[in-house]
């Protein structure tokens, strides 16, 4: 998946709940006459910028322990962290979380949030920022589900054992060096189940790996990454026989510890890999499409006219499913335009119009590039920036 920026020389305005990694071109025209430029987008490696570090006195998110951030619900939060004294509020774009009554706030310790998340939130991820009398920490990532919530047991841990769950479920935890996470779960013949795990999206140090084995202890599934999801993954299964199934999480390197966090969904649900496009208007309509291509459901995305270009949770609920389909996209008020093909060569170019600030599109096949043709009428500078790894896409541009 591709998106193509072109901005005039300053830097764009543009508000982010994330650190973006970006690529930067200038190209600029050196005679004054009426000139075409041609932009050419193919595989190379980009330029990260450079943020500041936060100050010392500010507050540091370790990790987030989530506990019912459903939509509707009163949720409860643990933050982990360093220099969380005097801490005043958890916030988030559905609700801003207050200390739990009676917390001692005067030492530097996980402090537990409560709160109402807003009725009306999208299921997805959202950033979270601690707010103390001393400064604002940056994001952490957690997640608004519409999955009933479970807390994990001590069986979790045992694969002999293994801990008993009832689909549909979402449960948070983190993973111990060494040792996987195995879920018993009783199904009958031709019932299907998707799960997902959500971790690197979070922040997470935890590179998730799920195996899925019969009543008969033969592996039916076994899934790693799943291109676009930044090293995360996701499979969808149908029981042949009844029984008691399996589902394991572990990282692929076995290692795990309390950076390597999880929010792992299981139930009757559509899975996305991405959305189409990945850069739309407020308001404007979006494909979640599963990781064959397909289209799985649409979906609105939300935003608002004061924040030109965040990146916003879409998510699609069928009638038949137990949760919702989750995805994000890039929300904008500038004028778009997609790609048209084929432009796979200078004599193909797409034209970009003098009204357009964004090209959205997509790199259809293996070493695929598309080409774009920019008319000027006099010496200018350009500023050409791609996003692609920010919005969940594959692509290195």
């Amino acid at each position: 998946m591709l998106r193509l920026l072109v901005l005039p020389t300053r830097l764009p305005s543009h508000v982010f709940f994330g650190k973006p990694t970006v690529m930067a071109v200038y190209i600029t025209p050196v005679m004054s006459l009426r000139r075409t430029v041609v932009l050419a987008v193919a595989c190379s490696f980009g330029a990260l910028i450079g943020w500041p570090e936060a100050s010392a006195q500010e507050p540091i998110i370790d990790r987030l322990d989530v506990a019912n951030f459903r939509p509707g619900q009163k949720a409860n939060v643990v933050v982990n962290g360093k220099q969380l004294m005097g801490a005043s509020g958890l916030w988030t774009p559905v609700g801003t979380l207050r200390p739990k009554e009676g917390s001692d706030l005067s030492k530097d310790q996980p402090v537990t949030f409560e709160g109402d998340v807003k009725v009306d939130a999208v299921p997805g991820i959202y950033p979270a920022r601690v707010v103390t009398n001393h400064g604002c920490s940056e994001a952490g990532w957690l997640v608004v589900d519409d999955l009933p919530s479970i807390a994990l047991t001590p069986e979790s841990q045992d694969r002999a054992v293994g801990q008993v769950v009832t689909l549909p479920c979402c449960v948070e935890g983190q993973l111990n060096p060494v040792l996987s996470k195995f879920f018993r779960v009783a199904l009958t013949a031709g019932q299907s189940v998707s799960v997902e795990v959500l971790a690197r999206r979070l922040g997470s140090d935890l590179d998730p790996v799920l195996r899925v084995t019969g009543p008969d202890g033969n592996e039916i599934v076994y899934r790693d990454d799943l291109p676009g999801a930044e090293g995360d993954t996701q499979l969808q299964f149908t029981a042949a026989v009844d029984g008691e199934h399996r589902i394991e999480l572990r990282d692929v390197r076995y290692s795990g510890g309390a950076r390597h966090f999880f929010h792992l969904r299981m139930g009757k649900m559509s899975l996305a890999s991405a959305t189409m496009p990945r850069v739309t208007q407020v308001g404007g309509k979006v494909s979640l499409v599963g990781s064959s291509g397909e289209v799985v459901g649409e979906a609105s995305a939300q935003g608002s006219a004061d924040l030109p270009a965040s990146f916003v949770p879409v998510s699609f609920r069928p009638a038949e499913a137990d949760a919702s389909t989750l995805g994000a996209v890039l929300v904008t008020t500038s004028l778009s335009q997609n790609e048209v093909e084929p432009n796979n060569g200078r004599a193909e170019a797409t034209v970009l119009a003098a009204e357009s600030q964004m090209l959205t599109g997509s790199f259809n096949a293996k070493g695929d590039s598309d080409w774009f043709k920019v008319t000027v009428a006099e010496p200018t500078a350009l500023l050409v920036v791609t996003r692609t790894r920010e919005l969940s896409s594959p692509t290195d541009v």
